[in-house]
C-alpha cells in the first residue's frame, strides 16, 4: 500500500482494509455482528474467549474511530453485555491510557487488555477447541435427548453423553450446545476430556 493511499484513508477505513486479507484461526465465530477482522493472533484469541463468556451479547470487530490527543485510533472490538453496557476494548501490550481516557471523555468506556493475562489458560485452548466445531448445529433431537438426560441426572460427563447422540457426532453436538448456551462445561479447570463434566446452562434472571 503506498503512502499516499494510506494517507487517503480515514483511520477506520484504513483499519479494514488492513486486516481484510489476515486470516487467524479458528476461523468460526458464534458473536460476533459483521465481519470478522483481526490485527493479530492475540485479538484473534481474546474473541475466542468472548464467545464464552456467558455476560456477552455480541462483539464487533475495529468498530469505530475514536478522537484521542494522539489521532484517531480504531479499537479492537466494541463488546456488547447481556445487561446493556458497552465497552471498547484493545488487546495490546502498548500504553493506551490516552484512549481510555480520551474514550471517557466521550462517556465511553474502553479498557486495554493484555495477551500475557489469558496467552495460556485452559479457557482459551479449550475455547479453540471447542470452536473448531462452531460452524456446527445439533439438531432438535440431540439436544432434547441431552438436556433431558440432563434434566434427569443434573450432570453428566463428556463421556457419558457421547452415548446420547444419534443424529451427529458427540464432539461437534456438545460444541454446538455449549456455543448455544443449552449446556455448560467446566472450561477452566483442565483440558476438556472424557470426565469433564457437563450441565444445563442456567441463564441469569433479567433485572
Amino acid at each position: 500500500m503506498s503512502r499516499s493511499h494510506s494517507m487517503s484513508l480515514g483511520a477506520l477505513e484504513l483499519a479494514h482494509e488492513r486486516t481484510s486479507a489476515l486470516v487467524f484461526h479458528p476461523t468460526a465465530t458464534v458473536r460476533n455482528d459483521g465481519q470478522p477482522r483481526f490485527r493479530t493472533q492475540a485479538s484473534r484469541d481474546y474473541a475466542c474467549l468472548l464467545d464464552f463468556d456467558d455476560d456477552v451479547a455480541s462483539w464487533i470487530c475495529t468498530p469505530a474511530e475514536l478522537p484521542t490527543p494522539q489521532g484517531f485510533h480504531v479499537p479492537d472490538f466494541l463488546v456488547c453485555y447481556e445487561d446493556g453496557r458497552g465497552c471498547f476494548v484493545d488487546v495490546s501490550d502498548n500504553d493506551l491510557t490516552h484512549v481510555t481516557a480520551a474514550a471517557s471523555a466521550l462517556n465511553l468506556n474502553h479498557q486495554t487488555v493484555s495477551p500475557a493475562s489469558f496467552g495460556t489458560s485452559n479457557r482459551l485452548r479449550n475455547a479453540r477447541d471447542l470452536l473448531r466445531y462452531g460452524r456446527h448445529r445439533a439438531p432438535l433431537g440431540d439436544r432434547v435427548r441431552v438436556l433431558a438426560a440432563l434434566e434427569e441426572c443434573g450432570s453428566m460427563t463428556v463421556a457419558e453423553a457421547f452415548s446420547i447422540f444419534r443424529e451427529i457426532q458427540p464432539m461437534p453436538g456438545i460444541a454446538s450446545l455449549v456455543l448455544g448456551r443449552h449446556i455448560s462445561i467446566d472450561m477452566d479447570d483442565d483440558l476438556i476430556g472424557a470426565r469433564t463434566t457437563l450441565r444445563a446452562f442456567e441463564r441469569r434472571a433479567s433485572l
